[in-house]
């Protein structure tokens, strides 16, 4: 099977499975579909394969959902109406700037990382707070679904050759 072909058959099968494992099985208590995709993405826009990937990857979405809750948690603490746009400011120029440190080099990865911690949180759930922990898996999760789509399709794709 083509490369391409590949990646693109595993990919649909893999989104199907984790769309039934996040919504319609038990684990559902612990994962939110469509923020798992964002892990997914992060995997892939990081231009890097395999586990380089994943380490790319991984502090980048994980940094970016944390500063989103810093930027949830310190307009709570001063009653200033322009603290949202004083934090979007601070935020957005930080996860830029830490991409001095090689581990959060992957800028793209920490704006996936926030918008899905405050589109969780526009969606209902408790962000900060008790939801958290599904935000943090599903986006790990994402990415490994995304490492495990490379993987597979490799192996696929390498049959045909041999």
């Amino acid at each position: 099977m083509a490369t391409l072909l590949a990646i693109s058959v595993v990919c649909g099968l893999l989104c199907g499975f984790w769309v039934w494992l996040s919504g319609f099985t038990a684990l559902s208590a612990f994962f939110v579909g469509w923020i798992g995709f964002g892990g997914y993405t992060a995997f892939f826009a990081s231009g890097e394969s395999g586990m380089k990937g994943v380490t790319t990857a991984i502090p980048a979405v994980i940094s970016g959902s944390l500063w989103a809750l810093l930027a949830l948690w310190i307009p709570e603490k001063f009653n200033i109406s322009i603290m949202p746009i004083i934090m979007s400011t601070i935020i957005g120029f930080t996860m830029c700037y830490q991409s001095k440190i090689r581990f959060f080099r992957f800028i793209p990865g920490a704006f996936i990382g926030s918008f899905t911690t405050f589109g969780a949180l526009s969606m209902g759930l408790a962000v900060p707070g008790a939801d958290y922990p599904r935000v943090l898996c599903s986006l790990i999760v994402g990415v490994f679904l995304g490492i495990s789509n490379q993987k597979i399709a490799e192996l696929i794709s390498k049959k045909r050759e041999a």
